[in-house]
């Protein structure tokens, strides 16, 4: 996409071209008054392409109005957004809702030049449709709750009623008061049981005589609870079920008065029997030894079976599950069958009876389909609060201390960095995510709320299975046994604060925002003077070029190039030396952007470090020879093959060979040593020249940085070679450092590992000039010695 925007660069091109959303490049249309009036295709990505439906050939060079009229009229003002966007510069972020296309689109724009502007399209639609779910999920207490024909509520932990149906309403419920104040049940409650409930502290873990505390079990146990209770002067049949909501439980209770007086009639008279079962809502048998015995009309019409079908008829015939014989009122969930196979859920009250001289046993049935059918409801809110649960980025984590197993929902894994449910989650897996500095104070908290029987609240930082960091906020209760007191429950909401922690370190502190600030000026006074300096590089060689080539022209022009022909091979040479210049500073600065991008990588090879060395300052001798220095070459080893970057050692010699020569004077001496030291090969190059002053040194090998700063200097040079020969000498695992004294000299001293590599070939044979060819190798020596003129 090289071009309206000067993106040359492959990688980003890359990137762009992969990237899932749609991406464009435009140049705007203006009228003669300067109005933006449309817009033409630059260029764009793959996902564009897909969007639109046309290809890069069928509309790039084309105007929009033309390539989709369609959208013109869909009720955005696309020409008027993106023509502000191109001719004022500013970026703009917003969503849009495509009529024509009925889709929802989340849209960023930017411009980085006058008249053109780039944007970015992300379908959104789907998370469109889910937000628009989600608001309907909050009308979905109210649609449970009114399935319920009995009265119920949706109660929190402290007892509030945060929803009520409309028999629980009609029964003087009051939505938002008190469960066993403002529950129209609980009018029957005495006064001396509210005054000892309202003294009930809400989170503590003592049991009151009430049957309402059992919303606690069911919170903690994660499982519906049911008890049969008396309260006053009357027979409840009551239930508590959770919720995916955290603490907050389903409270129904059924007035099962008749039926419990049906139940003790039962027993004082089989005549009062059948008429209180003839009258009872629910089915009632009884049987002895698994035969049907004697049973009521309402058993007839819950299976379809006559009275005479179903007596002496194998109980099993109507109930698929089998009972065991428990105490009395005992209560079971399972299914029955009716006469036309129909499957029904059911609920069986059993008690022990006399029934004409045997003890037999009396079953009511309760058709339990609907309140079935309400956990199913109940189910599908759980499911869209996990998916809400999913978009806050926010999970949940459990741990049943009784089993010792631990759960984690699908977001705690995705924060984590793993796949939902990928594996068995436990607390040892999730505790090593979580910093070493800040884990035992994690363990603490956990272990001071166990102990003082108190919730837990811990912010810490914790590492992705990708190796990145960020921040966790882990809120969370333990639920106790109410006999013994010992931990049974706890649960915890984890949420992944890493944007907030990033915001707060970046605002902490006004010291570290008047540091930056500092060191960026400093950064920018550099590159200041680097570009300075790199403007001169660059004006100095262009400007000799061009003289020449003017002066050049003016000799062919006048027909005396006859006589110019000693002053043109100068001029010729001149220009070579130049352009050499260019290349070495255009070399140099490529290498420094993809080594900060990370693209240069090593490529090391088995090879005789010592004949790699030999043979550049054998190369180099002549040409250092015409500077009139001597190069010495001393090695106290004869040959030494180790794993190094061949390439990468020949720019490294060049480049300290060409300061060398650079900084000496006429008939100076520039000596290469190499020795063995420390499991390491040492490679210096020592010269007898100028040196370089005692407050340089430190940042010698800092990119940018020169001895002579000044345009007038008698060198010349970016400053950007001795970084790079240190990050190559880095790039090997080594070391470079410096000595010089002013007047006396410098000696730049390098270290490679003694290292060997494993391959299919132990070592090959290096040889410049077969490599490369010799006249390569001139080229290469020519452009790092660019800067010294012979």
């Amino acid at each position: 996409m090289e071009g309206e925007f000067g993106i040359g660069d492959n990688e980003h091109v890359r990137i762009l071209e992969n990237m899932p959303e749609g991406y464009s490049c435009h140049k705007m249309v203006l009228d003669e008054d300067g109005k933006p009036i449309d817009f033409v295709y630059v260029d764009m990505n793959t996902s564009y392409e897909c969007l639109t439906g046309y290809s890069r050939g069928e509309i790039l060079g084309a105007r929009f109005s033309d390539v989709l009229p369609e959208l013109m009229n869909d009720g955005f003002d696309y020409i008027g957004t993106f023509g502000n966007v191109a001719l004022t510069g500013k970026s703009y972020k917003f969503e849009l809702y495509s009529k024509t296309l009925e889709r929802w689109y989340s849209v960023s724009a930017f411009s980085d030049k006058y008249l053109h502007f780039s944007t970015i399209f992300l379908d959104i639609t789907e998370t469109k449709k889910l937000a628009i779910e989600l608001q309907k999920a909050n009308s979905l207490n109210e649609v449970l709750l009114d399935s319920i024909p009995h009265q119920a509520l949706m109660v929190h932990k402290d007892r509030r009623v945060i929803a009520a149906n409309r028999l629980a309403k009609e029964a003087g419920t009051i939505v938002g008061g008190v469960c066993w104040r403002d529950w129209g049940q609980c009018l029957f409650i005495s006064e001396e049981d509210k005054q000892r409930m309202d003294t009930y502290k809400a989170g503590s873990d003592k049991t009151i005589s009430c049957s309402f505390c059992r919303g606690d079990h069911a919170l903690q146990n994660n499982k519906c609870v049911n008890i049969k209770e008396k309260l006053g002067g009357r027979f409840w049949d009551i239930y508590w079920v959770p919720t995916q909501e955290k603490d907050v439980y389903l409270h129904y209770a059924i007035d099962i008065t008749e039926q419990k007086k049906t139940e003790n009639d039962l027993s004082e008279s089989e005549l009062r029997f059948r008429q209180l079962a003839e009258a009872s809502f629910e089915g009632i048998c009884i049987h002895n030894k698994g035969v049907i015995l004697d049973c009521n009309n309402r058993l007839e019409l819950m299976f379809g079976y006559s009275t005479d079908e179903l007596i002496g008829m194998p109980l099993s015939n109507i109930i698929t599950t089998r009972i065991e014989e428990e105490s009395a009122f005992a209560t079971k969930d399972c299914y029955g069958i009716n006469k036309d196979g129909a499957k029904l859920n059911i609920e069986i009250l059993t008690r022990e009876m006399p029934y004409k001289g045997i003890i037999a046993e009396v079953f009511v049935i309760r058709d339990i389909s609907k309140v079935k059918s309400s956990e199913k409801i109940i189910e599908g809110i759980k499911k869209v609060l996990n998916e809400s649960q999913g978009m806050a980025h926010t999970g949940n984590i459990e741990f049943d201390y009784i089993d010792n197993k631990m759960y984690w929902s699908d977001e705690v894994f995705r924060i984590l960095g793993y796949q939902p449910q990928e594996f068995i989650s436990d607390y040892n897996t999730f505790l090593k995510h979580i910093f070493l500095e800040d884990r035992e104070s994690m363990v603490n908290q956990l272990s001071n709320a166990t102990y003082f029987d108190s919730s837990f609240k811990q912010e810490c930082r914790f590492r992705k299975l990708n190796g990145t960091e960020g921040w966790l906020s882990i809120k969370g209760d333990i639920g106790f046994n109410s006999k013994d007191l010992k931990p049974v429950r706890m649960v915890a909401i984890v949420h992944d604060i890493t944007e907030k922690k990033q915001a707060e370190l970046i605002y902490k502190s006004n010291e570290e925002n008047l540091r930056l600030l500092s060191e960026a000026h400093e950064l920018d006074r550099m590159k200041t003077e680097f570009f300075a300096n790199v403007s001169h590089e660059f004006r100095t060689p262009i400007n000799i070029i061009f003289s020449t080539l003017q002066l050049l022209e003016m000799y062919i022009k006048n027909g005396t190039i006859d006589h110019a022909q000693g002053n043109l091979g100068v001029k010729l040479k001149s220009m070579k030396q130049n352009c050499h210049r260019l290349l070495r500073l255009i070399d140099n600065l490529i290498d420094v952007t993809k080594i900060d991008s990370g693209f240069i990588e090593l490529q090391p090879e088995n090879v005789d470090i010592i004949r790699i060395i030999e043979e550049i300052c054998s190369s180099v001798a002549e040409y250092t020879k015409s500077k009139n220095i001597d190069l010495k070459f001393d090695s106290s080893i004869l040959k030494k093959v180790i794993a190094c970057d061949p390439d990468k050692i020949e720019r490294i010699m060049l480049n300290l060979l060409s300061n060398a020569v650079k900084f000496n004077n006429s008939g100076g001496v520039v000596t290469v040593k190499i020795n063995s030291e420390n499991e390491n090969i040492m490679v210096s190059v020592e010269d007898n020249g100028e040196g370089i002053p005692k407050e340089k040194q430190e940042f010698i090998f800092d990119r940018f940085v020169q001895v002579d700063k000044s345009l007038s200097r008698n060198f010349e040079g970016s400053g950007i070679g001795l970084s790079l020969v240190k990050s190559f000498v880095d790039m090997h695992g080594g070391q470079i450092r410096l000595e010089s004294e002013p007047g006396n000299g410098s000696k730049f001293m390098f270290t490679i590992p003694d290292r060997v590599i494993e391959a299919k070939d132990t070592e090959k044979s290096y040889n410049r000039n077969r490599q490369k060819g010799c006249s390569d190798f001139v080229e290469l020596m020519h452009i790092e010695f660019s800067d010294i003129y012979i």
